[in-house]
């Protein structure tokens, strides 16, 4: 016969090591591992993700110096070239078809594209009594981009001042920073409204012909002569 503390000795309750319990600091050394090549993938993302915007950086401000720069310097290699057609539609709208071309070795990415009317009243002010906006998502080296901003009657007031600019917006500690580049401007009168028509041939009675050249007349030019005050204030 055996005593309970015979049978139950310490001793005996010692079991040996599981298999398990002798890899699991094996397993928290992997566990490092994979935490620190992971970690050092996020330095190396945010490292590039810097390196990129002091590109971007860069390049947006050599891009406006480049396009501020006297036009007999930049005529040779123009930076961006525009293309810039204003047109007078009958309701008394105006419509802005332009074109930008990509000159440079960079490509334009996320830039924003915005066209304002200023008047001539305000022109030594950055505030434009009408702006629009396209956003440029990419934009490759030698390549074209074309496009149309609408602008109503009601936020016509002329003589105005038509300014095509080209900005790009970064996200620098937390703060919105803008930089912003003109690429074209172009004043507007009520004279640049008269739309010519095609000239016809009328005969008179003597069957002489005598050349008429017609032109057609923006919707100011109807008000004017009555006296609207509305667009003599707009001459």
């Amino acid at each position: 016969m055996f005593s309970d503390e015979e049978d139950f000795s310490d001793e005996a309750l010692q079991l040996p090591d599981s298999p398990g319990s002798m890899l699991a600091p094996e397993k928290n050394a992997e566990e490092e591992f994979r935490d620190l090549v992971s970690k050092r993938e996020m330095i190396e993302k945010k490292m590039n993700d810097v390196d990129e915007l002091a590109r971007q950086v860069k390049f947006a401000m050599e891009l406006q110096k480049a396009m501020t720069d006297c036009y007999s310097n930049r005529v040779s290699t123009f930076p961006i070239e525009t293309v810039l057609e204003l047109r007078s539609l009958s309701s008394g709208s105006l419509l802005i078809n332009f074109s930008i071309k990509n000159n440079t070795a960079n490509e334009l990415i996320d830039w924003t594209i915005s066209a304002s009317l200023t008047p001539s009243s305000l022109a030594e002010s950055s505030e434009g009594s009408c702006s629009q906006s396209i956003t440029l998502a990419s934009l490759l080296p030698g390549e074209e981009f074309s496009s149309e901003l609408f602008f109503p009657q009601s936020y016509l007031k002329l003589p105005s001042i038509v300014r095509l600019n080209l900005k790009k917006t970064f996200n620098i500690g937390n703060e919105t920073k803008c930089i912003i580049t003109q690429l074209h401007s172009e004043h507007i009168s009520l004279r640049d409204l008269l739309c010519p028509i095609t000239s016809v041939q009328l005969s008179s009675k003597e069957d002489e012909r005598t050349s008429v050249i017609g032109v057609k007349l923006h919707s100011a030019f109807a008000m004017f002569p009555c006296g609207s005050s509305k667009w003599l204030s707009r001459r």
